[in-house]
């Protein structure tokens, strides 16, 4: 092999080791990555926080007034024992006649409805001030306009 075609060879192998895409590029999608999963993360955190508190106070027994927020929103007074939905003031929420299924609005389902707005970045959270809860998720993905939830009373066993 003369010197020509080794310096050929070696000008060709160095271009083969050229990144696919510039270093500049990289770090530009790397931000824009954090960028865009900082809210996420932050707002994440938020809700943790506040559902900390909620499970901290050790309510699970308790009557919560709930509805929905929007054109022709309506609300129901909820009770709540051991955790679990057992009764309301009214089957709007539970039966709806519009083929829309049942909503069970305790705590832990505004919770959990909470988790889904931020991860979708969509809608907004806003949360009781004394025990932690949502008593505000919505905009958005929730047609609606969104749920909430306030007059906590916790009830004795």
């Amino acid at each position: 092999m003369t010197d020509q075609q080794i310096e050929n060879t070696e000008n060709q192998l160095a271009g083969l080791k050229k990144p696919l895409f510039p270093k500049g590029c990289l770090i530009l999608l790397v931000a824009a990555m954090i960028v865009c999963m900082l809210p996420i993360a932050i707002n994440t955190v938020a809700v943790l926080y506040n559902q900390i508190r909620w499970h901290s106070a050790q309510i699970s027994n308790y009557r919560i007034t709930v509805g929905i927020a929007g054109p022709g929103s309506q609300s129901q007074t909820v009770i709540v024992q051991d955790g679990k939905f057992a009764k309301s003031t009214s089957n709007f929420l539970r039966d709806r006649q519009d083929g829309i299924p049942a909503l069970n609005l305790t705590v832990d389902d505004l919770f959990s409805h909470a988790y889904t707005c931020f991860i979708y970045q969509l809608c907004r959270v806003k949360f009781d001030e004394v025990y932690g809860y949502p008593n505000y998720v919505g905009g958005g993905f929730i047609e609606t306009g969104g749920f909430y939830a306030n007059s906590l009373e916790p009830i004795a066993n």
